[in-house]
């Protein structure tokens, strides 16, 4: 029993990072030893370099919430003791939930992202290691029998904690939804909040030094054929909805052809005309996209003909890197606090983390 694979920033606290289901036959079981550790040999450091304490969070056999904290070793690894009433009890022919949560350190405590791809790993229970009951000891209640890392009455059915991944600063997405869905140049297609997810003395940069700096490439869903003298690549506004100001402006790239990823990127001006983007820890930024033309898909629906209406949507994938013809490039990119420098660090976005993704937009329609 575990949360989904998700991504923290540094300086956050009490995040759940694992949950286990314990359950017993035959009698309830006092657990008074529990050990986890990071498996992965090169993920030691991210663990050891960012998480500052761990925490359990179980019920004992009257049923009361409690809460046993400790921190990791230079491996990666955390033991847990537990004796008298305040034992984690599994009770007979039933089931205990062991919720397992983590403080991430801050740039004070010595934080690190080693990579564009940030820090990732993830927390093994150690159980049937071979190590007897140095890692694992459960003691039953009416036996005193002990169950122990060698026991081969002890199962696991999954060993190991979601996945995380961490960022000194992440984008969070959220759509805000539209007045009405008929296709327009006048109103946006695709109105959507970014959130800077850190703490308060954290920047989110969108950079137009590279696009690598600064890029959020969706992806076109849409029909309609470009008639002969037409543009098949539409040119599209980005602004800034709290004064309108232009945050970008491009063209669709492949938008009415079928064989290749049609692709709308915004990249900050890096291209095109635009701006530098700049967006506190905790705080938020409202951006709206507008097609500058809608020629391509302006087909109303034909009931005569038994034709649809043409639609245009956008969607942002849940995709590490995005293909469009030969060129790979991240998803989404972006700067975490900045030295002014054309060497700051790029972020990349970590498919599989951003819980939020993928995000598919309303789905406009000519009318």
């Amino acid at each position: 029993q575990t949360p989904s694979d998700h991504a923290v920033y540094w300086g956050q606290t009490g995040d759940n990072i694992g949950a286990y289901r314990f359950t017993a036959t035959n009698e309830g079981f006092f657990i008074e030893k529990v050990q986890f550790d990071v498996d992965t040999a090169a993920e030691e450091s991210d663990a050891t370099n960012n998480v500052k304490n761990v925490y359990l969070e179980y019920k004992n056999k009257d049923g009361v919430t409690v809460t046993k904290s400790s921190t990791l070793n230079n491996v990666a690894s955390v033991a847990f003791g537990f004796i008298g009433t305040d034992r984690p009890y599994v009770p007979k022919d039933g089931s205990l939930e062991m919720t397992m949560k983590a403080d991430f350190k801050t740039k004070a405590e010595g934080a690190t992202s080693a990579s564009a791809s940030a820090d990732q790993f993830n927390f093994s229970l150690k159980t049937n290691t071979g190590t007897g009951t140095n890692t694992f000891k459960a003691l039953g209640e009416g036996s005193g029998s002990v169950i122990d890392g060698n026991d081969t009455g002890l199962t696991t059915n999954r060993a190991s904690t979601t996945d995380i991944v961490v960022y000194r600063v992440f984008p969070e997405f959220a759509m805000i939804a539209p007045s009405s869905t008929k296709l327009t140049t006048v109103d946006p297609v695709l109105t959507f909040t970014v959130t800077a997810k850190g703490l308060s003395d954290s920047r989110l940069f969108f950079d137009n030094q590279n696009v690598n700096s600064g890029s959020i490439k969706f992806e076109v869903v849409a029909s309609g054929i470009a008639p002969a003298g037409t543009d098949a690549n539409p040119a599209f506004t980005v602004r800034d909805a709290a004064d309108s100001s232009i945050v970008d402006t491009g063209t669709i790239t492949a938008a009415t052809n079928a064989t290749i990823h049609a692709s709308l990127s915004i990249d900050f001006g890096a291209n095109d005309t635009g701006k530098d983007i700049e967006i506190a820890g905790g705080t938020s930024k409202t951006f709206k996209i507008f097609l500058d033309t809608i020629t391509s898909f302006n087909t109303p629906q034909n009931t005569t003909a038994g034709v649809a209406a043409d639609y245009f949507q956008l969607v942002l994938r849940d995709e590490t890197v995005y293909r469009a013809a030969t060129t790979i490039t991240s998803i989404v990119g972006w700067v975490a606090n900045s030295a002014n420098s054309t060497n700051d660090t790029d972020t990349n976005l970590e498919a599989g983390f951003l819980r939020q993704l993928p995000m598919a937009g309303y789905q406009f329609s000519a009318q």
